[in-house]
């Protein structure tokens, strides 16, 4: 933001071979800078990690009181945008009110609720998204079916834990690449563009909740629309954008590696 803040970015990234972007949208930002070095948008690598094996997943959440024969709908609030002004949006302490009546309403359906922290600070509680996740489950009134992970997991075993969700809603970018590339129905909350970019990969329709801008009733009807309804999401289709979208990325790595080899 300002002239001297893109002069000072433009003219270090003009030094760059080349530059990778992550997303159509995040590229049309960076194209605006009108850089002399080529370009790429490419899919996140994360699509392409494997997570942990199936069986260690239903083993973790058995252990933590998760009946995984029965549905279970994820829910990964942020610390990012619960300390967000609140504006008659879905930031602040109404992130807080939004994920409660989430897990309220999905509840009343007779389904568990697994609260997935994705973002740990052991340090800064307001950076936290473990404290954030227990402090959404002490304020319950209800706590029947809801339950917390309660630590920090590496990446595969974050994907395979959420590779067995009937439903997914979530805060955090790298949660919904894990939900994608599994192949599971998510809508997310967000504050980024980045969050539209991933989604519109694997999705022709798609929730993508703006967090800046959306009311609380407003965000909790579409999500009961989008779990009520799920015509929106076709397994067989998102699995082929996935296989495709690992192509691109292998070409992007080898894209990278020819650099390296180059310069070297």
């Amino acid at each position: 933001e300002g002239w001297f803040y893109r002069f000072f970015i433009k003219r270090t990234l003009d030094k760059l071979p080349f530059l990778f972007v992550r997303g159509e949208d995040n590229l049309k930002e960076v194209q605006k800078l009108n850089l002399k070095i080529p370009v790429y948008a490419f899919p996140d690598i994360s699509i392409a990690l494997e997570p942990e094996k199936e069986d260690w997943a239903i083993r973790y959440l058995a252990d933590i009181g998760v009946d995984t024969k029965r549905p279970i709908v994820g829910l990964t609030p942020s610390s990012v945008i619960a300390n967000y002004r609140e504006d008659n949006n879905i930031c602040g302490f109404s992130h807080i009110k939004l994920c409660q009546e989430i897990i309220k309403f999905f509840q009343q359906k007779g389904r568990q609720v697994l609260l997935i922290p994705h973002s740990i600070d052991p340090v800064e509680k307001r950076n936290c998204d473990l404290y954030l996740s227990n402090r959404i489950y002490e304020e319950l009134e209800d706590k029947t079916d809801v339950k917390i992970i309660p630590e920090a997991l590496d990446y595969p075993k974050m994907k395979a834990i959420i590779g067995l969700l009937e439903f997914y809603i979530t805060s955090r970018y790298h949660s919904l690449s894990s939900a994608l590339s599994m192949c599971v129905p998510v809508v997310s909350l967000s504050w980024h563009i980045k969050y539209k970019d991933i989604m519109s990969l694997f999705l022709d329709d798609f929730l993508a909740i703006d967090s800046k801008s959306t009311g609380l009733e407003d965000a909790l009807y579409l999500i009961k629309k989008y779990y009520e309804d799920q015509h929106w999401f076709n397994k067989d289709e998102v699995k082929a954008k996935k296989e495709a979208l690992v192509k691109q990325i292998d070409e992007s790595i080898s894209l990278l590696v020819n650099e390296i080899n180059r310069s070297v």
